[in-house]
């Protein structure tokens, strides 16, 4: 982990094409802000869910800290009431008699955050028995950040004199109970000496510390590293390292969808001082953006340092857009002078190609007339064609299906052909009588009409779907369990194969004329569509 922290932080002789590279690489991680803030919702989501289905207030109390961490940073107001809510937790936790005042120190970071220094000074000041016992270091950690906050934001500078002493007190005491090599005696003397104006000495540590291969290193936080060294090279006015450890710092908060930073408002005010405006306004805006969204009113105060940032900015803009104007109005001159000319040398000739397009447009006329006869033509061909090749397809089904049939009765005449000779020949005269005496023709008929069915449905499987689609719903007609058609689908399969004569199918059916005229009344009566059209809708079916 020491490797990659040095190899990340390791200075450099191309330095400017370094601090470039990471500008750019700040750019696109700004660009993608969507992407962390969603990241970022779906962690605080899943912890509010698993603090909705916690069993108890020891386990609401830990998601609760949890919870605040992600946003002491993220939003101010929010971490205010989430400090608030451990309070209220912690008076029912059970077994862990620190966490009233681990409860208490969240509230004073949240009240310092947003600006309500008074309060969480007051807070601080409640509890001073933490100084000696195992909160220790988070409290005076908190009491350092409240006077550095202090120590910033008070003017004019020279009332500012009485939190500096104080910091160097708290520093030198926070440096003296770490253990020695560990980063937080290195933050705490590093910080000291950059109070007390040795810039160089508070570098020396840090790069010290960098390079050595310190048992708490996995547990730094980078972009808080950077931040520091790159605000001590500011210090020191060596700016382009100053850049390449701020970029680190601010690309790291970004990641994190960290809003209460400083590292990316630093950065932008090195920029403008160096010339790049333009990015310097984006940076500026962007850190507004994010110190509004967070409501960490405590930053407000360094932002206002920035406003002349965006002026110079905005100024150059403006000048920028003056002269890209005049270039733009000098072009467009330029440009009329040209097209002028050009249009005077092309009138002539604009002429002669109109006389010649008239002529070319009336010979595109003729040839689109004579074109659209020409598909007309191939797609009346093409649908003849197709009825043909439907028609043959048909014809040769029928002519399968009437050989079959016709086999099928030779077949069994030849059987009860066969039957009778076998009963006169063993003299079963009275049997030859009763079978003779027997009507064959509703039975053979029965067969028949069964026959005639699969038969057409085989050729038209959908002809009872599509049929039923030309009359009322309450008119529709299904075959019973057991049939395949009934007397009035029968009827009209013979309309679709083009028998329209009531009298022809009436003898094709053994029907009567006047039955199988009701049928046809009844069915047309329930239909959608104009009486008259409806033979012909019906032998349209599946065409």
């Amino acid at each position: 982990m020491i490797i990659l922290i040095a190899g990340c932080f390791s200075t450099t002789s191309a330095c400017d094409a370094e601090g470039r590279k990471l500008l750019v690489k700040l750019d696109r991680e700004i660009s993608r802000k969507d992407l962390h803030e969603r990241a970022k919702r779906m962690r605080i989501d899943r912890l509010r869910h698993e603090l909705d289905c916690a069993i108890d207030d020891s386990a609401r109390f830990g998601i609760a800290r949890e919870l605040f961490d992600e946003y002491k940073n993220y939003s101010m107001d929010t971490a205010l009431s989430v400090a608030g809510m451990c309070i209220e937790l912690s008076r029912s936790v059970h077994g862990d008699t620190l966490a009233p005042w681990r409860a208490k120190l969240m509230m004073a970071e949240a009240l310092k955050g947003v600006g309500n220094y008074d309060r969480s000074h007051a807070m601080l000041d409640s509890m001073p028995f933490l100084s000696a016992g195992p909160l220790r270091r988070e409290y005076l950690n908190r009491y350092c950040s409240l006077l550095m906050s202090l120590y910033e934001a008070t003017k004019p500078r020279s009332e500012a004199g009485r939190y500096r002493s104080k910091l160097v007190e708290y520093r030198d005491s926070m440096s003296r109970m770490s253990a020695p090599g560990t980063w937080n005696q290195v933050l705490n003397l590093a910080e000291k000496y950059k109070l007390l104006g040795k810039p160089q000495e508070a570098l020396d540590l840090y790069l010290g510390y960098l390079n050595s291969s310190a048992p708490d290193s996995a547990e730094i936080c980078t972009a808080t590293m950077a931040h520091l060294i790159g605000e001590t090279y500011q210090m020191l006015g060596d700016k382009n390292r100053a850049i390449n450890y701020l970029a680190r710092s601010a690309i790291q908060d970004i990641r994190r969808c960290t809003k209460k930073y400083v590292a990316l408002q630093e950065l932008a005010y090195i920029l403008n001082e160096e010339g790049d405006s333009e990015r310097a306004y984006r940076y500026i805006t962007c850190s507004l953006s994010d110190i509004k969204a967070c409501n960490a009113r405590s930053r407000v105060y360094q932002i206002a340092d920035m406003v002349p940032v965006i002026n110079d900015a905005f100024e150059l803009q403006t000048q920028r857009t003056a002269r890209n104007k005049t270039w733009v109005i000098l072009s467009l001159l330029a440009l009329g002078v040209v097209s002028a000319v050009m249009l005077l040398l092309l009138k002539s000739r604009n002429r002669r190609l109109n006389a010649e397009r008239e002529r070319l447009d009336r010979c595109n006329g003729e040839l689109e007339e004579m074109k659209n006869r020409l598909d007309g033509l191939i797609a009346e061909l093409k649908t003849v064609n197709d009825r043909l090749e439907e028609s043959n397809h048909v014809k040769e089904e029928y002519i399968g299906y009437l050989f079959s049939m016709c086999a099928g009765y030779v077949d069994d005449t030849e059987k009860f052909r066969q039957q009778l000779a076998r009963q006169i020949k063993v003299g079963q005269i009275k049997e030859v009588e009763a079978t003779l005496s027997k009507p064959m023709r509703a039975a053979s008929m029965k067969a028949f009409l069964s026959r005639f069915d699969a038969i057409f449905l085989d050729i038209f499987p959908d002809f009872v779907e599509e049929f039923n689609k030309l009359l009322a719903p309450e008119g529709r007609i299904y075959p019973p369990a057991g049939e395949l058609l009934t007397p009035e689908l029968r009827i009209y399969a013979l309309v679709r194969l083009g028998i329209t004569d009531s009298t022809k199918i009436a003898a094709f059916l053994n029907y009567s004329p006047q039955t199988v005229y009701n049928y046809r009344m009844r069915v047309r009566n329930t239909a959608i569509v104009p009486k008259k059209e409806f033979a012909t809708r019906v032998q349209e079916l599946m065409t």
